[in-house]
């Protein structure tokens, strides 16, 4: 006698997924689709290009300039030559190696944008998503500030277009908080970070009432005062009294310039916190924030030695990188509903007149028959504008469910007359949209 083990059907309810990651339902599908299908209208109305990378990459590509920290954060397996290969954590390393492979003899400056899933393995408590959608723009040739201003200017239209209520951008710099507290004692820099990144000023003003040197005074004092600089030109006059630090005072007081002479300065302001958690940052670096969420929902900067890690000439480059699923639940973007048909009547009419409305590129399914109840309940949820119900060989009904209004007409007519009704529909909601 055999024993086979039995195996009993999970319920559906006890069916998960596994922790960070997540299905779409229609209606935040449709939402997602819209948002993205705005983002590449915007960047293909800046002048960038789409490009596309593989979503698992050698462990070792993907893990160059990232950074440790990041690097650790990937999924990784082994191949079956024993290659270590890795989901892709973040995306400008993918197009910067894509660059140097495929595009280093382009001229330059190249202008390249994405939309795709990156993986990384979670540790925050509000980091929920092991898999997000990014989209992210990069401009690889431009120098500084020119670049700076181009990508700043592109990411402040694109939050506007895609409706992300009170976007804010504030700037930071990789490596000034490196320089100002270089001569430190290790020790004391550590401490200096720490009371950085809880921003408290009194830590800050006890520490430097502890210090004898001048010069580490001299610059706890500047930092100190950065911290309460919401402006690049306020942040540029205190970095100026430092003067191997001149460097970064010009930069960030020539950006500023450029933005106020545009007259793009609203929204965007300095924060001596902002620390990027990527090493291939040099310069200027930045984060997105929305008071919805209280939380990044994207971020960027200058990173001029990545593609150089790739084998193609040093490229001067700069970029960003939105989360997209972060970015949807801030928007008061509306998917664009498609006005779908709903068909009843016999299968071959109620097939002829679906068949028709396609045609004319308009979606159309068929239902078997129902009770009315049943009926607008199944419409609602799935989303139809239209119910069309073939009453005789010669008539049919159409329903409109937004209004609840009901008309009659030739079966012959149903194809036309549901086209024009869209028409009207859509022209309607074209005024009413440019009316708000």
């Amino acid at each position: 006698m055999h024993f086979f083990p039995t195996f009993f059907p999970q319920e559906a309810s006890e069916i998960q997924l596994p922790e960070g990651l997540r299905d779409l339902t229609p209606p935040e599908a449709e939402k997602r689709r819209t948002l993205t299908e705005k983002f590449r209208d915007t960047l293909n109305l800046w002048g960038y290009r789409e490009v596309s990378t593989p979503t698992l990459e050698f462990e070792s590509s993907l893990s160059r300039g990232v950074g440790r920290e990041m690097t650790n954060r990937m999924f990784k397996l082994q191949d079956v030559d024993g290659e270590i290969i890795a989901l892709r954590a973040e995306m400008t390393a993918p197009v910067a190696r894509l660059v140097s492979s495929r595009l280093d003899s382009w001229p330059k400056p190249i202008r390249l944008f994405y939309i795709g899933s990156v993986f990384k393995r979670t540790r925050r408590s509000w980091e929920e998503s092991r898999e997000t959608l990014q989209g992210g723009a990069e401009l690889m040739g431009a120098e500084t500030p020119h670049g700076e201003v181009e990508i700043l200017i592109l990411l402040k239209d694109l939050l506007e277009r895609l409706e992300v209520p009170e976007a804010t951008i504030d700037l930071g710099h990789s490596t000034l908080f490196k320089r100002l507290v270089k001569p430190m004692p290790e020790q004391k820099r550590v401490e200096l970070m720490n009371y950085l990144r809880r921003r408290d000023k009194k830590g800050l003003t006890n520490l430097l009432g502890k210090v004898e040197n001048p010069e580490e005074g001299r610059r706890i004092e500047a930092i100190i005062d950065l911290l309460e600089a919401t402006r690049l030109e306020d942040a540029a006059s205190i970095i100026s009294e430092i003067e191997e630090l001149n460097r970064y005072s010009s930069e960030l007081e020539e950006l500023g310039e450029q933005l106020q002479d545009i007259g793009v300065t609203d929204g965007i302001g300095f924060d001596i916190t902002l620390i990027r958690n990527l090493e291939y940052y040099t310069g200027i670096v930045f984060e997105v924030i929305t008071p919805s969420l209280g939380v990044p929902i994207g971020g960027g900067g200058r990173y001029d030695n990545l593609i150089e890690k790739f084998g193609a000439q040093a490229t001067q480059a700069i970029g960003f990188a939105l989360d997209l699923d972060m970015v949807s639940k801030a928007a008061e973007i509306t998917s664009q509903r498609e006005r779908r048909i709903l068909i009843l009547g016999d299968p071959k009419t109620a097939y002829r007149i679906s068949g028709e409305l396609r045609n004319k590129g308009i979606s159309a399914a068929t239902s078997r028959e129902m009770d009315e109840g049943s009926l607008l309940s199944f419409a609602e949820t799935w989303g139809y504008a239209y119910i069309v119900k073939v009453e005789s060989l010669e008539e049919a009904s159409i329903l409109e469910l937004d209004t609840g209004r009901s008309i009659k007409i030739p079966l012959s007519k149903v194809a036309e007359e549901v086209g024009q009704l869209l028409k009207l529909n859509e022209t309607g909601r074209h005024e009413r949209s440019v009316e708000r």
